[in-house]
């Protein structure tokens, strides 16, 4: 057998850049790779191949673990894959906004609130805090621990939300969807989530120092009374109407998927003053502000 010299390995890990090492907890990605649930080392059981773990980005320029707020826009909203990263960290610095201003009507302690918005790391409350803000079911699969822990605002568990699987490596968090679907959510009728449910090892957060139980509601009249449909627009974008109650000719999203000399000229067309230096989202920003 030949001698591998220096230069053989140099070049085999070059050419295989995206292999991936099977650990507990440590997983290394490019920005939305995919890793099929076939690598996992725990949880197999449940997903077998049917789903992947998306690389998203983790901290902004301020070095806040941002992963948390990233993948909720990432599965709930459409566009937001689209956009650029500046613009991305615009939409997460509105979402914080948007949930300050929320929790001020709510009975959660507001100082509280202001400090989870303002932490450089992400913890349980802020699951906890953001299942009550979109109205959804927070499953999060600790590759650490190999435990699952649920999220929801109710005594009991509504189904009949939108279920958002995320899992956690080194408080480093990443969606799961299914594979080759466009849905970044898992519905009531998932035969995952059926599985899931059944799965003695589940713990449920609980803000309160009482111990909360996951229970799975079968109470029809309070599942149709709390479950309201999710309407992000309503959440992030600021929608104006005018005097006839007409919808605005622009919102949010639409400047956003514009390029940088569309929005300048927009400006100049509306008579808005601008710095030339100006990002698109600030660009964005002062047109919406116009209207």
């Amino acid at each position: 057998m030949d001698n591998i010299t220096f230069d053989d390995l140099i070049n085999f890990f070059k050419n295989n850049n995206k292999l991936i090492i099977k650990s507990k907890s440590k997983l290394k990605l490019k920005l939305f790779e995919k890793n099929n649930s076939n690598n996992f080392t725990y949880f197999n059981n449940i997903f077998e191949h049917y789903v992947d773990e998306i690389e998203i980005r983790q901290y902004n320029k301020k070095q806040m673990n941002i992963s948390l707020y990233y993948l909720l826009l990432f599965c709930l909203d459409n566009d937001f894959v689209s956009y650029e990263e500046d613009d991305k960290d615009y939409s997460i610095n509105q979402l914080k906004k948007k949930i300050k201003t929320d929790f001020k009507t709510r009975k959660i302690n507001k100082e509280v609130i202001c400090n989870r918005l303002n932490s450089k790391e992400v913890e349980y409350i802020d699951m906890y805090m953001l299942s009550i803000f979109f109205n959804i079911n927070i499953f999060l699969f600790d590759f650490e621990l190999n435990k699952i822990n649920c999220f929801f605002e109710e005594n009991e568990l509504n189904i009949y939300k939108k279920n958002i699987f995320i899992s956690k490596r080194e408080n480093i968090f990443r969606p799961i969807i299914y594979t080759n679907i466009n849905d970044k959510y898992f519905k009531y009728n998932s035969s995952i989530l059926e599985i899931i449910l059944y799965n003695n090892q589940i713990n449920c957060y609980s803000f309160n120092k009482n111990e909360k139980k996951f229970i799975i509601s079968n109470d029809w009249d309070q599942l149709l009374k709390k479950y309201n449909k999710f309407n992000l627009d309503k959440i992030i974008i600021n929608h104006k109407i005018n005097k006839d109650d007409e919808p605005t000719k622009y919102s949010l999203n639409s400047l956003n998927s514009k390029k940088k000399n569309e929005l300048i000229k927009l400006c100049d067309e509306l008579k808005i003053k601008y710095n030339k230096k100006s990002k698109k989202s600030e660009l964005s920003e002062l047109i919406i502000k116009s209207i």
